[in-house]
């Protein structure tokens, strides 16, 4: 058999002649990884990122956000037990396999701001930027603990890659500006 693409979907395996039987056998034998009902990929594909590779090929208008996007700029020491996307309201998502996913579903205004487009050889995915994942996570203190807030904040002043000014601006979008100001007086 010819080389496995790396992400392959059902209809082009069987266009190529592969039953259905033959893709559950190269699933069986660990050369092909379900992601989802009718979607692959090759086993032996392996990037920096491939969880969030995998989902973004999965649900290419997802973005990576919450406890996964805090672990991608090393703010948090957790590690997340799966990729935390957002979506926006109106938009319905299959269900993924591998890997585990939670969805957070957004308005559509709150969704498109600060995005980043994170490139992997020729594949990327979409992230929220280092200071809303900060923000969203002040927002979101009481469901992801206020120690987990305390060492994102932490970590972020630590960073010589952090933009105040652009913090402020995405807390007053936010509308977290001024528990921002209140935390990081009380931090000073």
């Amino acid at each position: 058999m010819k080389k496995i693409m790396e992400y392959i979907r059902t209809k082009q395996m069987k266009e190529g002649g592969l039953s259905s039987r033959q893709i559950q056998k190269l699933v069986e034998q660990g050369q092909l990884l379900k992601l989802k009902q009718g979607l692959y990929r090759n086993a032996d594909m392996f990037l920096q990122d491939q969880s969030f590779l995998d989902v973004y090929y999965a649900i290419p208008y997802g973005v990576i956000t919450g406890f996964s996007a805090l672990a991608y700029y090393g703010l948090t020491t957790h590690i997340p037990q799966d990729v935390s996307i957002a979506i926006p309201k109106a938009r319905k998502v299959s269900k993924m396999i591998y890997p585990p996913v939670s969805v957070i579903r957004q308005d559509i205004s709150k969704f498109k701001r600060n995005i980043v487009k994170v490139k992997r050889g020729k594949y990327s995915f979409n992230i929220y930027d280092m200071e809303k994942v900060v923000c969203d996570t002040i927002k979101n203190r009481n469901k992801m603990g206020t120690d987990t807030m305390k060492e994102v904040l932490r970590e972020y002043l630590k960073r010589k890659d952090k933009d105040m000014l652009k913090l402020y601006e995405t807390a007053r979008e936010c509308h977290v500006f001024d528990k921002l100001d209140e935390i990081l007086t009380v931090m000073r």
